[in-house]
């Protein structure tokens, strides 16, 4: 085997929301190994699906926050022999977007955070 004389190093950026047909493309890379293409993953470079869709759910996922607030004040008051009144203040704290597992990072789970006081009567 002759030495090397020629090294090329690339990193491919691919922008889609066709995230099945990159799934799909991934472990057909196997093929650019099987014709001499050194392929070397690093974490530095690993395969990443970003969420950009957080605008689109981001009212239903307040309002099931704000219904299941209600729903915890409501307990507190049956427990407490109190009535739920108005909302004294609210917040909405962050959303966490983060993949459900290491082996499915095309799925995420996102969360909100929100803070939301109830008035007992």
């Amino acid at each position: 085997r002759p030495d090397e004389r020629f090294r090329a190093e690339a990193t491919l950026l691919l922008r889609t929301d066709r995230v099945a047909d990159v799934i799909q493309a991934v472990p057909e890379a196997t093929a650019l190994v099987r014709q001499g293409v050194l392929l070397s993953p690093t974490y530095e470079y690993r395969t990443e699906f970003l969420f950009t869709g957080l605008d689109a759910i981001k009212p239903e996922m307040i309002r099931e926050a704000t219904a299941d607030a209600r729903s915890a004040a409501q307990q507190f008051a049956e427990d407490s022999g109190s009535a739920v009144g108005g909302i004294k203040s609210a917040t909405q704290g962050y959303f966490s977007i983060e993949d459900l597992d290491s082996y499915t990072p095309q799925t995420k789970r996102v969360r909100v955070v929100t803070t939301i006081d109830y008035a007992l009567e």
